[in-house]
């Protein structure tokens, strides 16, 4: 017999572009490996390299973070604030008697900050502080924009930890000066023009010599790493438009092969195959018709 089989559709599930199989590939993309399939379609070859330079660009950053975290966790300072030279015995600490930032500490609510005066040593004066620090084991306490002023050229002593009990400086005048109001209105100009800041970035910059091969430390957050969420964004923006680019062609492509066909009928049967075609996938577990031609047998007496 000559026998017509009418054909099933002949996908192979295992490279069909399928929720499973899409996380597949999202999957080795993770662990820059090759998948087994890839997409045909070039929108979707567009979103999938954005995606692998994507985690290729991040994984790089993170292990780069982490490596330095790592490196600076052995063999940095671990002080972090005030408190913690009360829990440590690795250094001395101690700070300027009778000026503001030890009248500050003990005034202050909190007795942890009392206590690190008391517990500390009291010094004479900035000289034999900042050389206590440069002998080593020592950390010396004091306002801001001193220690800034006087370490812009020392590349041996740095500061740790954040600033604590911030306040603002002041000029002293007497009790109802006539000058208060014109001191007053002057430095309020200055600071609207920006010309207080542009004098202490001067006073206070940090010598080029202490900037010699070091750079800047940055941390891994989500400013950090925005850019590169920006970029994804941006490729899943253009992998649509190239989809939506090819959809609008293939469905003119077909308006020119059927004349009978409008564009607008054309993209709804493009946009509906997709589902139409997957029904007629899950007929193959139907039994398979088989169309046979049967000879003449008129004279064929067997």
């Amino acid at each position: 017999f000559d026998c017509l089989i009418d054909e099933i559709d002949g996908t192979n599930p295992s490279t069909e572009i399928s929720l499973y199989n899409t996380i597949w590939l999202v999957g080795t993309g993770l662990v820059a490996q090759t998948p087994s399939s890839l997409p045909f379609c070039m929108p979707v070859r567009f979103l999938l390299l954005s995606w692998w330079v994507f985690m290729l660009v991040f994984i790089s950053m993170y292990t780069a973070n982490l490596t330095a975290f790592l490196t600076i966790s052995n063999l940095g300072i671990k002080l972090k604030s005030v408190a913690d030279l009360l829990h440590q015995n690795d250094y001395e600490w101690g700070l300027i008697g009778s000026r503001h930032p030890e009248t500050l500490l003990l005034s202050n609510m909190d007795k942890v900050y009392s206590r690190v005066v008391k517990e500390g040593k009291i010094l004479d004066n900035l000289t034999i502080a900042l050389e206590n620090v440069r002998e080593g084991d020592f950390v010396f306490i004091d306002e801001s924009p001193v220690l800034e002023y006087n370490l812009r050229v020392d590349c041996d002593v740095f500061s740790v930890g954040s600033e604590f009990q911030t306040f603002e400086y002041a000029f002293g005048l007497p009790k109802h000066s006539p000058y208060k109001t014109l001191i007053d209105s002057h430095l309020l100009k200055f600071r609207e023009d920006g010309f207080i800041d542009t004098i202490w970035a001067r006073w206070s910059s940090v010598s080029y010599a202490c900037n010699q091969g070091v750079g800047e430390t940055t941390t891994l957050d989500l400013d950090t790493v925005s850019g590169v969420f920006y970029l994804l964004v941006i490729a899943i923006a253009i992998s649509l438009i190239l989809f939506l680019v090819e959809l609008v062609y293939a469905s003119f492509h077909d308006t020119k092969l059927d004349k009978d066909l409008t564009l607008s009928a054309a993209l709804k049967r493009r946009l509906t195959f997709r589902k139409g075609s997957a029904a007629y996938r899950r007929k193959q577990d139907e039994p398979m018709t088989l169309l046979c031609e049967i000879p003449d047998q008129t004279n064929n007496n067997e």
